[in-house]
């Protein structure tokens, strides 16, 4: 997701998910941030 779209990062951290930096990536309009479950990281 975005790193400025706060609305979904509150709905994957309240889902329990975690943001992991090493899985971020530059997508085709910009980077793009990625939250993973805790079992993964």
């Amino acid at each position: 997701m975005r790193p400025d779209n706060r609305f979904s990062q509150n709905v994957a951290l309240k889902a329990g998910l975690q943001r992991d930096a090493a899985m971020d990536c530059r997508g085709e309009d910009g980077l793009d941030w990625a939250f993973t479950s805790p079992e993964i990281l």
